[in-house]
């Protein structure tokens, strides 16, 4: 069965979809329906890790990464087959310079997955 891991980044970005939604938009419920939501789908990849898109047919990089849209979010990930793992690398709002963020970051996960 395929493994599934979420980087600190991940953790991070849901933490803070969580905070925003709950506290500065005053909506705790809308936030635990969206997190469900991308939860969901995430889920999903255990069963078919490459669901996605690659990365590649959005940025004009040579990656292995993929995503997947989620509403307003956008859940980036790697499927490591040698080592059976989904590594999700980040979760971000679908409306930020996502490539920026992404590239910027040096987002390789390889060595990431353990």
């Amino acid at each position: 069965m395929t493994k599934l891991q979420l980087s600190h980044e991940a953790q991070n970005d849901l933490a803070q979809i969580r905070e925003y939604i709950s506290g500065e938009l005053d909506n705790p419920s809308a936030a635990n329906r969206i997190l469900a939501q991308i939860s969901k789908r995430v889920r999903q990849l255990i069963e078919f890790p490459t669901l996605g898109a690659s990365l590649t047919t959005i940025l004009p990089v040579q990656t292995k990464h993929r995503f997947l849209v989620v509403g307003n979010y956008i859940v980036f990930y790697r499927y490591a087959e040698s080592k059976n793992v989904v590594f999700v690398v980040r979760v971000l709002y679908g409306k930020r310079d996502f490539s920026r963020i992404f590239l910027d970051e040096g987002q390789d996960a390889p060595e990431e997955i353990s």
